[in-house]
């Protein structure tokens, strides 16, 4: 058991969950003037922090990881949106964690202004299998046609920013932008922690 006096990477004496020494070894990476916008690659110490969170219930990383956020959220957006897992899967991991840092990046946002997260909005309607072993055309299809939007008034005519853990083919972002432009979003910016 972790005590929150050590730094989770290294687990030297520290008064972060993950030290400044740890946080300074992750990889940010380029990120196009459009998007998708990622922190960092999906390696090392953030892909260990990322399955410490996700895996392990280490929920007081969501606070460290919005942070990183924080440096490569676009301006103007106006609602969080965070990427669904299905019921059955939701019952079966407890919590989502999209869902999870989504409601800590709107409370780190909202110390200079009021971004609110959508967690009603997006809904994964259509159990799939695990996208990890699955190459970019069966990612793709297996994707197609499984979100659905409800609220729509929630998103009508605003910037959305899309919220998920690790962006690897695109396929689930790109199926989740689809619906919610669809659903009346004038604009949605893909943001995640990692790019695989």
């Amino acid at each position: 058991m972790f005590s929150l006096n050590y730094c989770l990477q290294c687990q030297k004496e520290s008064v972060l969950l993950v030290c400044e020494r740890c946080l300074g070894q992750i990889e940010q990476v380029q990120n196009s003037a459009t998007g998708p916008f990622s922190y960092g690659r999906y390696e090392g110490v953030l892909k260990n922090m990322i399955h410490l969170f996700k895996y392990q219930n280490k929920f007081a990383l969501a606070s460290p990881l919005a942070k990183l956020l924080l440096d490569v959220i676009p301006s103007n957006v106006e609602g969080i949106v965070p990427v669904p897992l299905h019921l059955k899967k939701l019952q079966e991991r407890k919590y989502n964690p999209s869902a999870h840092l989504g409601r800590e990046l709107s409370h780190e946002l909202s110390k200079t202004i009021r971004v609110p997260v959508y967690l009603d909005v997006l809904k994964k309607t259509v159990s799939t299998p695990s996208q990890t072993e699955l190459s970019q055309t069966e990612r793709q299809k297996n994707v197609l046609g499984v979100f659905g939007v409800a609220q729509e008034h929630k998103i009508k005519g605003r910037h959305i920013l899309l919220l998920d853990d690790v962006y690897t083919t695109g396929a689930t972002a790109e199926e989740c932008s689809r619906v919610l432009k669809q659903a009346g979003a004038s604009q949605i910016s893909v943001v995640t922690l990692a790019r695989s």
